[in-house]
């Protein structure tokens, strides 16, 4: 059985001035034009999805660079 991600925090899907254009950032702009609460729920997985993703690269960086 595939383990779905927690949700991020809903404090992550506040939209920040001059952003670059991300994956979240995206996320981000798709939860705050929709009400729908299944949607903005699926944007929070996603979010945490992708740090996690981001998180992982960063360490496999690491480890290739012998840091």
């Amino acid at each position: 059985m595939k383990k779905i991600p927690d949700p991020c925090p809903e404090e992550w899907m506040r939209i920040v001035k001059d952003e670059p254009e991300t994956i979240c950032h995206m996320l981000r702009e798709i939860y705050s034009d929709t009400k729908d609460e299944k949607i903005r729920l699926k944007c929070r997985i996603a979010t945490s999805m992708a740090k996690r993703i981001i998180r992982k690269l960063k360490e496999y960086k690491e480890k290739e660079n012998g840091l």
